[in-house]
């Protein structure tokens, strides 16, 4: 990271609680490059002088992080309390919201989604697909085994439930509202945060053969989908708001949510071999297809 802006950043500010997110996020970088074989230019992450919440990778390895991020975020330790039950609990989940930014990035680079775009037009959500979940499978990994070491009696539901939560938070008030042109890029936050889901239920709990479901990961869904409709009617009481997307689409997701994650689905298989002839890192993750979902 280049270390000296970030630091005369926070200090400016006054946000020292965010040199431990920043050093959190160098140290997933260095395990992603380890596990994942990485093999390309040093990646750094560069902060930039914008009040505009956003992030992106560039072709030579930089992650760009605007100084908006870091003010939004240091909003919800303040504004926004009501999905967590302790303050340990909330900075947990602005940290991992953090980290699973910066790990978007992170594959959006490594698995050469800039080149891949320019071979096969047309195809941009669905490498956001593939970046939401490389990211959301490798944030959980980094995070699962740092509690493992520190906090073994925690069962890993609960560690994919507050990575789900920071990355709700981050899709439901920030993105679709302060991205330029993000609806031109990406599907709608209620569907992203459904194949998000079903990713995360799917990690050590689908079969490792044939990548078919479990009643553990049957089980797990459930458990992150109730979890996101009690945030989502949480966030709509703080609010005010008369009615939400979220809770509309989610009431019969096999008919409002099903179809554009399968339509993704299918461009993303399409793209994929192009992505893994250009990418920086080996193989990495199976992404089940996520329209087998019953629930």
């Amino acid at each position: 990271m280049h270390s000296e802006r970030w630091r005369e950043y926070l200090k400016e500010k006054n946000l020292p609680a965010f040199e431990y997110v920043c050093l959190a996020a160098e140290k997933m970088i260095e395990a992603f490059c380890l596990n994942y074989d990485y093999e390309g230019p040093p990646i750094e992450i560069y902060l930039s002088a914008n009040d505009v919440f956003n992030a992106h990778s560039q072709t030579d390895g930089k992650i760009v992080v605007t100084h908006g991020v870091f003010n939004e975020i240091e909003k919800i330790n303040q504004n926004i309390p009501l999905f967590f039950s302790s303050d340990a609990m909330r900075e947990n989940t602005s940290v991992s919201m953090f980290l699973w930014i910066i790990a978007h990035e992170f594959f959006h680079f490594a698995r050469s989604h800039h080149e891949a775009r320019h071979v096969k037009i047309g195809y941009i959500d669905a490498l956001e697909y593939d970046a939401d979940l490389f990211a959301i499978a490798g944030t959980f990994r980094h995070i699962n085994n740092i509690l493992k070491g520190n906090h073994p009696e925690i069962p890993q539901i609960e560690s994919k439930k507050f990575l789900l939560l920071g990355v709700f938070i981050y899709l439901r008030e920030f993105i679709e509202k302060q991205i330029p042109n993000y609806n031109q890029s990406h599907k709608p936050f209620y569907i992203r945060l459904w194949w998000v889901m079903f990713k995360l239920s799917s990690i050590d709990t689908i079969n490792p053969v044939t990548y078919e479901e479990t009643e553990t990961s049957i089980f797990e869904f459930q458990e992150l989908f109730d979890l996101i409709l009690n945030a989502e009617k949480r966030y709509i009481t703080a609010k005010s708001l008369s009615d939400s997307k979220l809770l509309e689409h989610y009431t019969d997701p096999s008919t409002t949510v099903k179809p554009y994650v399968e339509q993704v689905h299918s461009k993303w298989e399409q793209i994929e071999p192009i992505v893994k002839s250009l990418q920086k890192i080996s193989d990495g993750i199976q992404l089940p297809n996520p329209n087998k979902r019953t629930t």
